[in-house]
């Protein structure tokens, strides 16, 4: 068999199984929308999808959030829908002309959707007055930085994240500095043509307010999941019982890793023997979008795994057998080596996905601080928006007779930033109480709840105040709203210990009845209890029952 024919052959099986995900995700799309609903969340012990999916199910929030909107969008489109389950539509291209296909224009909008390219399907939506939502799009600045420099702008990021709210990502923050920076010294972007100066003009100085605004679609998507109440009415989909549904995702979503594993396989031996230029692909990523139906980024995701996993075995042994998420085995490969891996990998298999991945870039940023470099990644409208900001603070050096580099312009957005918002954190915290902060900052203001993002924003009373509590700081602790009135003190959640000590966690997961026992050391380290051992934390064997020691409370 030639090369061709050996490559194309290749390329075929990839895109059988690319397109046979397509029913998959569509099944996780209405699971997911039906437990996001009337409080169910809630009774498995998550405030948000979000954290649901990282938690529960290993996968990333922006991927269930994508498979929501498709279910979502499709609800009301059988025509649309059937094409999607059967493969000949891609979830991308359904998504593209989901706006415009409505009503009696259905069947012709799948009919091109199966024909036409993606590229061609967006003209199209946009010539007949349509729009096609935009895909999220992420972008990688990479500077030298010297140790002083980083340290300058982690004191940004974290003054920004008091500002914004502890639950926001990097770079979030670094995108409010810049558009702080550029609110003050706009005006200097005239020397660096008039695109750039229309974008500064474009922000203006309340960056507070735009920002909010335009935070993206992922952002808003989580902020609404609360109110989400509809059920979707898709084949199988129990929406009465929680626990079924949350058995049945979690079923769907061992069968769609299923397909992740030979799909990074295929898609490494498609790309290796360019077997794409053979089809008449001028790119990579025109190839992924339009013959496979998916980003480029997430296929590229999929690969550099397989690459990561040839190295080291240990993690795709551990994603096999089920000790590792795939979320988990990505924050793992990261920054894991040889002589790491094995450790990483029980750490990572005993604690909580958000543990894992505040743990794994600690250790990426400290090999990059070793290094001297700083990679700063987000959305990439955010990103042209800090690279504006760097050109603007090297264009005021440069007016004062200065030259600075990227990173030293980096730095100064921060160093701007402390200065504009200081005074406003300082405020902040009298306002709160130093007391009541402490309590707040003791999880970095996140909610103390085992795997939880939201923010703290109510205080418990380990031993309520109605039964002699008093205000001492071990019987305090922060919680979000959700997971204080409708968790706590709703029933759902039981709660026992001694803050910044020692705290245990009961989750009701099962219909058996047992519970899931977490247990929290010192601040912020989160473990399974072990099944034999309370005070310890490894993963509990499923088959062992959990028995009691030293006095514990059963289960």
């Amino acid at each position: 068999m030639g090369l061709m024919a050996l490559a194309l052959s290749v390329e075929a099986t990839l895109r059988r199984m690319a397109r046979g995900a397509g029913l998959l995700d569509l099944g996780l799309g209405e699971a997911l929308n039906a437990l996001s609903g009337s409080g169910r969340l809630i009774r498995l012990g998550f405030s948000q999808i979000a954290d649901y999916s990282r938690e529960r199910l290993g996968v990333p929030a922006s991927t269930a959030l994508a498979w929501m909107q498709l279910a979502r969008e499709l609800r009301d489109r059988p025509v649309l829908r059937r094409a999607v389950r059967n493969g000949m539509v891609s979830p991308r291209k359904a998504l593209v002309v989901c706006r415009v296909a409505v009503g009696t224009d259905e069947p012709a909008w799948t009919a091109a959707a199966s024909k036409l390219t993606e590229k061609e399907l967006r003209q199209r939506v946009k010539e007949s007055g349509g729009s096609a939502p935009e895909e999220w799009r992420v972008e990688v600045i990479e500077l030298r930085m010297a140790p002083a420099q980083q340290d300058r702008l982690d004191r940004g990021i974290a003054l920004a994240r008091e500002v914004l709210g502890p639950d926001r990502p990097r770079w979030q923050c670094i995108e409010a500095m810049a558009m702080e920076f550029q609110g003050s010294h706009g005006s200097r972007m005239v020397d660096l043509g008039p695109t750039a100066r229309g974008k500064a003009d474009e922000l203006g100085p309340d960056w507070i307010e735009h920002w909010r605004e335009r935070s993206g679609d992922v952002l808003r998507q989580l902020d609404a999941l609360h109110d989400a109440s509809s059920l979707i009415d898709g084949p199988g989909v129990e929406v009465c019982d929680t626990f079924a549904l949350d058995a049945r995702l979690r079923r769907l979503v061992r069968a769609r890793h299923g397909f992740d594993g030979p799909l990074g396989r295929q898609a490494r031996l498609v790309r290796d023997m360019r077997a794409w230029r053979f089809l008449g692909f001028q790119t990579w990523e025109e190839y992924c979008r339009e013959r496979l139906g998916l980003s480029a980024r997430t296929l590229q995701q999929r690969i550099w795994l397989e690459e990561k996993m040839e190295r080291l075995p240990e993690i795709r042994e551990a994603l096999e057998s089920g000790r590792l998420t795939y979320s988990k085995a990505l924050h793992v490969a990261r920054c894991a080596s040889v002589f790491d891996v094995e450790q990483r990998i029980e750490k990572a298999s005993r604690t909580t996905d958000q543990q894992t991945a505040r743990e794994s870039e600690a250790a990426e940023d400290a090999q990059n601080r070793r290094a001297g470099r700083r990679r700063v990644w987000g959305e990439k409208d955010g990103m042209e928006t800090v690279r504006l900001a760097i050109a603007c603070a090297r264009a005021v050096a440069a007016s004062q007779g200065e030259i600075i580099d990227d990173a030293e312009a980096l730095a100064r957005l921060a160093d701007h930033f402390l200065e504009v918002w200081s005074e406003h954190a300082v405020r902040r915290r009298l306002k709160i109480g130093a007391d009541r902060l402490k309590v707040l900052e003791r999880t970095k203001g996140i909610c103390a709840v085992p795997g939880c993002t939201r923010p703290a924003e109510h205080e418990h009373h380990l031993v309520l105040r109605s039964q002699g509590g008093g205000e001492e700081s071990w019987n305090r602790i922060g919680l979000c709203d959700y997971h204080h009135l409708a968790g706590i003190h709703g029933g759902l959640i039981t709660l026992t210990g001694r803050a910044g000590e020692r705290l245990e966690w009961r989750f009701k997961r099962s219909e058996s009845g047992a519970h899931e026992i977490w247990v929290t050391t010192g601040d912020d380290d989160v473990g399974r209890a072990c099944p034999t051992k309370p005070w310890r934390s490894r993963v509990c064997c499923p088959r062992e029952p959990y028995r009691v020691e030293g006095g514990v409370g059963a289960a």
